[in-house]
């Protein structure tokens, strides 16, 4: 018998001001936290935080991402005759702010896919505030997930660190196809997928392995499309 984990199924007692809260309860709790978003969603404290964090992680990395990039072949090719005064802090500042700005926009499409295949897939339709909260309290684990990896990548002085099977393959590169499939299998990933389904679950009042689903092609449609980019990027 399929076992129904939607929200009537969770007694919760609503806590209106649960937004830092939140941001812990998502790691360890996430059907109570789930259960105040399907009753008052929160969004603008943990999208700051999370926004803070992805903006810190870009911060720290950003010399090792420019020095990356500086001994990859196809700049070496583009600035064969010189590279322009300044170049690296135009560069850096471009990892900073392209970094954090894309980081603060994937939760949004992520969310807009959610809405997307929630009504097209299972036929059930929720408002935006309510899926993007589930989404942003979920991306929060991947947030988190980058300053843990911030020592380890200090400490080696090089981006290419994850808590993949991508780590095996990292002298492929960070654009090579191995390398990009791989580390969409980090723990972070995993668990912002599971911990994200498990909060569809509750808001569309789906059975888990719906919610499950409607993760994957939400939440985890960024990753697909990445690996299809790199996939089909080696054709061109």
């Amino acid at each position: 018998m399929e076992r129904d984990n939607s929200v009537e199924s969770i007694s919760v007692m609503p806590t209106k001001n649960y937004s830092i809260g939140g941001l812990f309860e998502v790691f360890y709790n996430p059907s109570k936290l789930f259960g105040n978003v399907n009753y008052n969603p929160k969004v603008l404290v943990p999208y700051f935080v999370y926004g803070i964090l992805m903006f810190l992680f870009f911060y720290v990395t950003a010399d090792y991402v420019v020095k990356m990039q500086m001994e990859s072949p196809s700049f070496q090719q583009r600035f064969e005759n010189g590279m322009p005064t300044n170049m690296t802090d135009l560069m850096k500042y471009n990892v900073i702010i392209f970094g954090t700005l894309l980081s603060l926009i994937i939760p949004i499409i992520s969310t807009g896919f959610a809405i997307f295949f929630g009504n097209f897939i299972y036929g059930v339709k929720e408002n935006f505030k309510k899926v993007f909260s589930v989404v942003i309290f979920s991306a929060f684990i991947i947030a988190v997930g980058k300053i843990i990896v911030l020592p380890m990548i200090l400490a080696k002085g090089s981006v290419m660190i994850s808590l993949s099977p991508a780590i095996l393959v990292s002298h492929l590169g960070a654009d090579s196809f191995l390398y990009v499939l791989f580390s969409k299998f980090d723990l972070f990933i995993i668990w912002e997928i599971i911990v994200a389904g498990i909060g569809f679950s509750i808001i569309y009042n789906l059975p888990r392995n719906k919610g499950y689903m409607l993760s994957v092609l939400s939440v985890g449609m960024i990753s697909i499309i990445h690996i299809l980019y790199a996939a089909f990027g080696k054709l061109l």
